[in-house]
């Protein structure tokens, strides 16, 4: 039995087939979205030691949902390789750590890391199809 306590008991026998579509459904999204970043990236997520950021997942649910993506605050791939380019904490909430040093970092960890770099690229890629905006800063897309 799936909820062998009763307070955990679905009374709706619709509520429990539709608990078992969605679990399939998101399995099957999840799996949808490592195949993208083969695809995309040239590697397999587990094989390079990333996970897929929030982003990632974010860009692919906001291209099948939305007629358009407006993306505000997010710099680019060749940000952090700018000269004179702003150092800005990564996270507002923590003094200390560079944005661009955390990219970097992610970018080359052997395993545990997220691939924010290439991530960048490929949105790059999707924004040339899609009708994706970046601003703040504004990207250029070749």
């Amino acid at each position: 039995m799936l909820f062998p306590d009763k307070k955990y008991y679905v009374f709706d026998k619709k509520l429990l087939v539709s608990y078992h579509t969605l679990s399939l459904l998101c399995v099957c999204f999840v799996l949808f979205y490592f195949v993208l970043f083969v695809v995309f990236c040239s590697s397999h997520r587990v094989q390079s030691g990333s996970y897929l950021s929030t982003g990632w997942f974010t860009f692919i649910l906001a291209m099948d949902a939305c007629y358009g993506i407006h993306v505000y605050g997010m710099i680019n791939d060749t940000y952090c390789k700018t000269e004179g380019y702003r150092r800005v904490p990564y996270h507002y909430y923590e003094q200390g750590r560079d944005e661009c040093d955390e990219y970097f970092l992610h970018e080359h960890a052997p395993y545990g890391g997220h691939r924010f770099i290439t991530e960048k690229k490929v949105f790059a890629k999707w924004a040339k199809k899609h009708r994706i905006i970046f601003t703040h800063p504004n990207w250029t897309l070749s």
